[in-house]
């Protein structure tokens, strides 16, 4: 057993017109020869609704729809799962049911008005549920925010308490939690099989989001590869090929140039410049070297002697210090002096400790 959450659009009525109905052309498009491709228009098996006054599909839509308008900040209340088993398995249909209903209750969901629409046009077993994200009574929407992670951890559990497969995955099982988040790469795999260093990591798409207009008005504003390459090097970046495209690279990370913009293409680029390019172009500006946080001088007590502090750097003074060192403050005596004086006031602290023990003690 395993979950999935499609993409969801923003309307109920055409989620409900594909899961009733099918695609509306039933032959295969681009190609297409997978089974999915030949959905029957017939492959509804039963179909149940939860917190609506009507069982019709249709009807349940409309008033769903209605709903989500009493809500004016939530602006795509359409929330769709679907629950797979193997062809293996044959699950009956109360016991898909009771899935649906424990899954919506593990989502927080099951105050929320939704339609179960279970089909039969695979060789698996699986059942559609779409839910309103806004609470018919408190028009509240419902907050999506690691809903993958909660409907993992509820199908593994369930899974596991009726007796069907288990489907290891990230967040519910606990060796597959504790790999690094690129462990899905195929580049980290195989750098990691050959022993060399770790590929760069990908941009996220906030940083995509925020870098792009800067990255788009660089490459319009130049006119020559050079311009162009010191343009790019001024911001810390890199122009390079990666298999049969290229990259934007800089310290932190990499990202593909086609997804910046649909127009920055290296071959737009050659016409534009009216030169081939001839190789990688920018400079990827290194991160400064951060300072230790702990600056504090350690005593060695077997030799009596002052160390210097970890990552200490060294530089002339221009003012003199306020309150000057005297030459034989690093003598023997003067140390001893300073260690009586550490060790009593930890003995003191541990003194205190023990009293405001017994205080509460006493109190109680």
């Amino acid at each position: 057993m395993i979950g999935k959450i499609p993409k969801a659009g923003r309307g109920f009525k055409g989620i409900t017109s594909y899961l009733l109905n099918g695609p509306r052309t039933p032959e295969p498009e681009n190609g297409r020869t997978d089974e999915r491709a030949f959905a029957k228009k017939d492959r509804v098996l039963w179909v149940d609704t939860h917190n609506l006054i009507t069982r019709d599909p249709k009807q349940a839509m409309r008033i769903m729809r209605a709903t989500a308008n009493k809500s004016r900040r939530c602006k795509s209340p359409v929330y769709h799962f679907v629950i797979s088993w193997t062809p293996d398995e044959n699950p009956s249909e109360d016991l898909k049911r009771r899935i649906v209903a424990d899954t919506c209750a593990d989502l927080g969901l099951s105050d929320h008005q939704r339609v179960v629409i279970a089909h039969d046009d695979t060789r698996h077993a699986h059942v559609h549920v779409v839910i309103n994200r806004v609470h018919p009574d408190t028009t509240k929407a419902w907050n999506r925010q690691q809903d993958w992670v909660r409907l993992e951890t509820s199908l593994a559990r369930q899974a596991k308490a009726h007796g069907l497969l288990f489907v290891p995955g990230r967040h519910n099982t606990k060796e597959l939690s504790q790999q690094p988040p690129n462990a899905r790469d195929p580049e980290y795999q195989l750098a990691r099989r050959k022993r060399q260093p770790s590929p760069p990591r990908k941009w996220n798409l906030n940083t995509i989001a925020a870098e792009r207009p800067r990255i788009i008005d660089l490459f319009n504003a130049s006119r020559s590869w050079d311009e162009l390459g010191s343009a790019l090097a001024a911001n810390g970046l890199r122009l390079e090929g990666k298999g049969q495209g290229h990259v934007i690279r800089d310290a932190n990370g990499e990202v593909k140039l086609s997804q910046l913009s649909k127009d920055i293409r290296v071959a737009k680029l050659e016409q534009k410049f009216n030169a081939p390019w001839r190789g990688p172009i920018g400079a990827i500006k290194e991160p400064a070297p951060t300072l230790a946080k702990n600056t504090r001088r350690s005593v060695d007590r077997k030799t009596n002697q002052i160390g210097q502090p970890a990552n200490a750097i060294e530089c002339p003074t221009t003012h003199p210090q306020k309150y000057p060192v005297p030459d034989n403050a690093h003598t023997d005596s003067n140390i001893d002096y300073i260690t009586s004086i550490s060790e009593s006031s930890n003995h003191r602290s541990l003194r205190n400790i023990k009293k405001r023990k017994r205080r509460k003690q006493d109190m109680r």
